[in-house]
């Protein structure tokens, strides 16, 4: 597995640096997320837990894959300003202060009249 970097681009705002990156993975499936972080993070010389997958996209009929990925300054950071299916896909972790879906409340079973 070969990994390049196509792009980095500094966002201060975030604080958090935005990567594309471009895998070459000859005889072999795509790389799973856990191996392209640890990949990514030797190269960068990062820390994994600041460093953030966003997707994957393998080309149709070849054996490269393109994807995003961001590193944060701090994993707390990290955690307040990644959607919450992002941060359990690369760490698998559920966040206290993060993003959370809503959680989907039951409906009430329906009330049956009886006629007299």
């Amino acid at each position: 597995m070969e990994v390049s970097i196509i792009s980095r681009k500094e966002n201060p705002l975030l604080e958090r640096e935005e990567l594309i990156f471009l895998i070459n993975h000859e005889s072999q499936g795509t790389p799973s997320r856990e191996e392209i972080r640890n990949k990514l993070a030797a190269i960068l010389d990062v820390d994994t837990d600041k460093l953030f997958i966003k997707k994957i996209e393998s080309e149709y009929g070849s054996t490269r894959s393109k994807g995003v990925a961001r590193i944060y300054k701090s994993k707390e950071r990290a955690l307040l300003v990644e959607p919450h299916h992002i941060v359990k896909r690369n760490i698998g972790e559920t966040v206290e202060g993060g993003k959370k879906p809503k959680e989907k409340k039951q409906a009430k079973p329906a009330k049956i009249k009886k006629i007299k």
